[in-house]
């Protein structure tokens, strides 16, 4: 005799193939969605500490780089290694303090010419002097330099003045005629820089550290005297290995890293696993809670079912063919929209990484990108290199607000020209600007630049300024030259027309 299930049993069935079914989806779900939560909080760490990296400490870096190199230039051409400089002579000395008042990043400038004598501000009055052959052997000392742009940095040690530890970046000094005369050296103010960082709120709690290529700890965002140096320089050679992200399963940490392309510096986040899995775990309970209801509308249904069976069978018939009960498409849709949202917000992050935040031209960053896909992909193109004349001279006589508004008004005359033609200007650093001529020899890229030039020339300013112009070096790549080749050479055509007279543009002899 064949058995045959009745109808309560059927529905009893069904019921549990319904809520084992939901369980597996639930599973299945809910793991997916923690794995794109935990990217998505991810990528908003390794966006955050790109952001700081190239809002702050790339921008630190750029002035830090730009001040030595402009100051270095002005003492090579004032000659000050001469009888007054080995007698501290005050035209020296008032420069120097010139810098360093006007320079809260830096802790003291130092001054040695290639034998090592040397002039330090500020300098103890109770401090004995070092002699040549010690300040020949110091850290930031250069004994040739391999081109006048070369700029070095230190690795952490241990100040003989101050006895705290210091960073050092240092420039060669040539002179006019091209002779290496000494060395100009700006002892950082890490301080400033430990406060700056300990202002910083990461979008997740954890600790930011900046350190040096060998894994020294330059910088942090504690509150302490001393950065902190637990163990970095173990993790250090996994850390330039890693592509931005690396986990430490033996201290079950995250770290986020950015690395610099000048010092080699690494500014790393570390955020603690077990934090990421709350955080994780915390955004996956709405889902939790939709399959918690579902669950609980089943058994609710069943109950009702139980004692109203045939209304129920009705019922679940019309859920068999409408889908599953009210309540999951709300939720499946607002876990859609706050993952568009966090999209949204992470290509917000990626925009602002690569354009300067004042003048809204395109950054160094963008720049370096391009150039190198330039020079991958062969493509040919135009390079400049155009500084303001005299920018220093409009900041100190009418102020930094002044300053801002020239640099935004040259970048909105300058996009004015160049975006018809398809070109793309850059802030290369400071006042100096880089543009790239897509698919134009320098000939036409040159009738560009000089339209801009005299554009700018003519611009009559809101301000009391009674002209502002700009020097520039032009010219295109030569068969196989590398990014660094190209750059320093178009940069040695943008110094000869500062030393030319300036409000002019100078092209390539090979051009």
């Amino acid at each position: 005799m064949n058995k045959t299930f009745g109808l309560s049993k059927k529905i009893y069935f069904s019921l549990v193939s319904a809520f084992m079914a939901i369980i597996v989806t639930a599973y299945f779900v809910i793991d997916s969605q923690k794995k794109t939560i935990h990217k998505s909080y991810s990528d908003i760490a390794s966006n955050f500490i790109d952001s700081v990296a190239i809002l702050y400490i790339d921008h630190f870096i750029n002035l830090l780089e730009s001040k030595i190199t402009l100051t270095s230039r002005e003492f090579g051409q004032n000659h000050v290694f001469n009888r007054y400089f080995y007698d501290e002579g005050k035209t020296t000395l008032s420069h120097m303090m010139t810098v360093i008042s006007n320079s809260p990043e830096l802790n003291a400038i130092i001054l040695a010419d290639t034998q090592g004598d040397y002039i330090r501000v500020p300098e103890k009055a109770s401090y004995k002097k070092k002699m040549p052959e010690e300040i020949i052997k110091r850290p930031w000392f250069i004994e040739e330099p391999n081109s006048p742009h070369r700029i070095k940095f230190t690795e952490p040690y241990q100040d003989s003045v101050t006895g705290v530890s210091t960073v050092t970046v240092s420039a060669p000094i040539i002179n006019t005629k091209g002779r290496f005369n000494g060395v100009l050296a700006f002892d950082i103010n890490l301080s400033q820089m430990n406060k700056s960082m300990e202002r910083l709120l990461p979008p997740i709690a954890g600790n930011i550290v900046l350190l040096s290529d060998d894994g020294q700890v330059i910088a942090d965002d504690m509150t302490d005297a001393e950065p902190e140096t637990d163990g970095y320089r173990d993790i250090m050679p996994a850390l330039k290995k890693s592509n931005g992200v690396w986990y430490d399963d033996e201290r079950k940490l995250w770290f986020f890293s950015h690395r610099f392309d000048g010092p080699r510096w690494m500014l790393v986040y570390s955020v603690d696993a077990r934090l990421l899995t709350a955080l994780t775990w915390n955004e996956s309970q709405k889902v939790i809670y939709g399959f918690a209801i579902s669950l609980l509308i089943l058994l609710f249904f069943g109950f009702y079912l139980k004692s109203n069976w045939d209304k129920a069978l009705i019922k679940i018939i019309g859920h068999i063919k409408t889908g599953a009960p009210n309540g999951w498409g709300n939720l499946e849709n607002m876990l859609s929209e706050e993952i568009n949202n966090t999209r949204k917000r992470q290509d917000a992050l990626r925009v602002e990484s690569m354009h300067d935040p004042l003048t809204g031209a395109s950054n160094r960053r963008a720049f370096d990108m391009a150039l190198a896909d330039k020079l991958s992909t062969h493509k040919h193109f135009s390079l400049a290199l155009m500084d303001i004349d005299n920018f220093k001279r409009i900041n100190d006589t009418f102020g930094h607000v002044v300053g801002d508004e020239v640099l935004k008004g040259l970048v909105s005359e300058c996009r004015s020209i160049f975006d018809l033609a398809g070109c793309e200007i850059y802030r290369y650093g400071g006042e100096e600007f880089a543009i790239i001529f897509n698919n134009m020899p320098p000939e036409h890229a040159w009738t560009l630049l000089e339209k801009c030039r005299l554009s700018i020339r003519n611009r009559i300013w809101r301000e009391d300024i009674k002209r502002v112009t700009f020097s520039a070096g032009l010219g295109s790549r030569v068969e196989d030259e590398e990014s660094e080749r190209l750059v320093e050479r178009i940069d040695k055509l943008l110094y000869r027309a500062k030393q030319t007279g300036k409000d002019k543009i100078v092209v390539s002899d090979s051009v």
